[in-house]
């Protein structure tokens, strides 16, 4: 199976690539800190029209495949844009599967079944969003958010916009019983897969900052990429970073054209970006020796949130378990 771009997708890496290039710098991408976002950059965003693409409704016509947000959402990571991309492409989703009216302002989703009270503690772009999608009880519903959001922000090593919001009383009901329920585990999907695509961009990128370093910095009087123990953890990397890669457009494409092996897929994708990005950043980190541990080096950024984005939802190596009910049915069944 060849999964390599097509001719739309390289427009879209192309495109997004250069916007990302242009308006989400290293520099940006510090001014952005604590909080970890820039309005200025999300209004761009907006005008760029994300994360409307999503939503059919938005763009006249089908919304963008998964197979299309995917490509964005590497480029996305690739530089660490200060914008909840994820959370607001898998929320225009749910909501535009769900024939919702397109929302006005930053809609984020829910992560995690949401308290009856509509307290959501930790929802992800929770400090800057105005309203979210979420699992309540047995409903999937639409809700403004309550209160003053950065008053609720956690301070975390990620710069993610975490806080603990609470779900407005006044709440449009989307999908009931087990339609909610799919709803939910679909989004929550849509949320994964372009998180492995984002983190895969990130990888990427400390990938490439670590190798650049490693043919400059000497050891006794050799560039140390020369030592094999470091040229090979290299190597292995971007094979490594290649599998998660075609890992992520299978899943992307068995989703889109719903087949059966759709989410096991994601799954996959999901728990493997998570552990390959954090020991490829953790790998780029370490070969610049002490300097790389230091706030003023660039590629700390890259470690920090290789670590953080999946946190969002808990520990990634939980997904473990869910794999093993798609694979195999729940327990009692087996």
């Amino acid at each position: 199976m060849d999964f390599s771009l097509t001719g739309e997708q390289q427009e879209l890496r192309a495109a997004f690539g250069r916007f990302f290039d242009e308006h989400a710098t290293i520099t940006d991408l510090r001014a952005a800190e604590p909080l970890g976002f820039s309005p200025g950059l999300w209004q761009l965003a907006g005008k760029l029209g994300i994360p409307d693409m999503a939503a059919g409704s938005s763009t006249d016509g089908a919304p963008a495949s998964l197979s299309q947000l995917i490509v964005i959402a590497e480029e996305y990571g690739r530089r660490l844009a200060p914008i909840p991309l994820v959370e607001t492409l898998a929320a225009a989703r749910a909501l535009d599967r769900a024939g919702a009216p397109p929302s006005v302002g930053m809609v984020t989703l829910a992560l995690r079944p949401v308290a009856e009270s509509g307290s959501a503690p930790l929802l992800a772009a929770g400090a800057i969003a105005d309203a979210a999608v979420g699992l309540i009880g047995a409903d999937y519903v639409v809700a403004d958010l309550a209160g003053d959001g950065r008053s609720g922000w956690v301070s975390n090593l990620g710069s993610s916009p975490l806080a603990n919001r609470t779900f407005a009383e006044q709440r449009t009901v989307l999908a009931s019983g087990d339609a909610a329920r799919e709803a939910h585990e679909r989004a929550l999907d849509d949320w994964k897969l372009l998180l492995a695509a984002a983190l895969i961009g990130a990888a990427s990128e400390a990938h490439r900052i670590a190798l650049a370093y490693v043919k400059e910095r000497k050891a006794f009087g050799v560039p140390i990429g020369w030592f094999q123990t470091v040229a090979h953890r290299l190597a292995d990397s971007i094979t490594d970073l290649d599998g998660a890669r075609f890992l992520v457009h299978k899943a992307a494409w068995a989703v889109d054209e719903q087949n059966e092996t759709g989410t096991q897929l994601v799954s996959m994708a999901y728990v493997y970006a998570a552990e390959l990005a954090e020991r490829v950043t953790a790998e780029s980190l370490h070969f610049h020796g002490g300097i790389g541990y230091t706030m003023e080096h660039a590629i700390q950024l890259y470690f920090r949130r290789a670590k953080c984005w999946p946190l969002a939802l808990g520990d990634p190596h939980n997904e473990m378990a869910v794999l093993s009910t798609r694979l195999l049915g729940p327990v009692g069944e087996r």
